[in-house]
């Protein structure tokens, strides 16, 4: 911007315009004057910009201390790190039943995924003595978010009762298996493919059938664009998908997290602004203490008030 000025001065921008405008010295110690003046000149601008710095320093620690402990970290818990699924394993109920005059059992074990996490799983198949052939149709069932295997158990008569297999998992980051966050069906896909990995060796399943729910529906999907990738079109290793109830777009679905999470922000501040601020507790305290006080007489009462 400071250009056109020397040009203004003279003919050109050459020595003839600089030694015009300034009319002292060499070229060379014209165009030094010309540029300490210029830098005198972008002084004020500098010490602008520095205050503005601090202007932005200060605001971001503002931020810090309110938005980052609080709503930042709910929302990102909302969408990576939600309550985790917390059981015992008697909720899955017993090792051995009887069911449709048959008998079942229920095996528990434990799998790897890529990234070295152990996922807690269960296979519901008929006991030996009553299967029908070595090989049997298997459903793989894939949780939701902030749920685990136990969501399975709805699922599991209508499965036996019709000669399938039922195969559930805890994801990593759910349930009891290791992790400590999870991606809505990002690494999940990984997971499933080391169940379906595991089954396809086990010699004894014939067709795998994957009927997803929520996240385990997008687990589902995702794992099924990889298989296009990895085997070409046409080709899966799954042969059937049930999808209940995907979510359509990511950036859909957490933009959705955080104005919930906004919402209750609103909604507790707003709470808080009622009652002044005071947690339940001290309240407590203030209403016993106030109890106490009224029954030294009036002056206590009012001084307690």
């Amino acid at each position: 911007r400071n250009l056109p000025a020397l040009e203004r001065g003279g003919k050109s921008c050459g020595s003839e315009g600089v030694q015009e405008r300034t009319g002292q010295g060499s070229v060379m110690g014209n165009a030094s004057s010309s540029s300490e003046a210029l830098l005198a000149r972008r002084k004020p601008l500098k010490r602008r910009n520095s205050r503005r710095k601090r202007y932005d320093d200060d605001d971001d620690e503002r931020l810090s201390s309110s938005l980052m402990p609080r709503q930042y970290d709910e929302l990102v818990k909302a969408i990576i790190r939600p309550p985790r699924a917390e059981y015992t394993m008697g909720r899955l109920g017993p090792r051995r039943f009887n069911f449709c005059s048959k008998t079942f059992v229920r095996h528990d074990l434990v799998l790897v995924n890529s990234r070295g996490l152990a996922l807690r799983c269960s296979h519901w198949q008929p006991h030996v003595v009553d299967r029908a052939a070595e090989e049997l149709p298997c459903v793989i069932f894939t949780h939701g978010n902030s749920s685990s295997r136990l969501e399975a158990l709805n699922h599991l008569p209508a499965c036996l009762g019709m000669g399938m297999t039922l195969f559930a998992l805890d994801f990593a980051g759910s349930g009891k298996s290791e992790g400590k966050y999870v991606s809505l069906g990002w690494w999940e896909k990984d997971d499933l493919r080391v169940v379906v990995d595991h089954l396809r060796g086990s010699g004894t399943v014939s067709s795998i059938a994957v009927w997803g729910r929520s996240m385990g529906a997008v687990t589902a999907l995702l794992y099924q664009n990889d298989d296009l990738k990895l085997l070409g079109p046409g080709e899966s290793s799954v042969d059937a998908f049930v999808l209940d109830s995907p979510f359509a777009d990511f950036c859909q679905l957490a933009d959705e997290l955080v104005a919930k999470g906004q919402q209750l922000h609103q909604d507790e501040a707003a709470a808080q602004a009622q009652t002044g601020g005071a947690t339940p507790a001290a309240r407590a305290a203030g209403g016993s203490s106030s109890s106490s006080s009224s029954s030294g007489g009036d002056n206590k009462k009012s001084a307690s008030t």
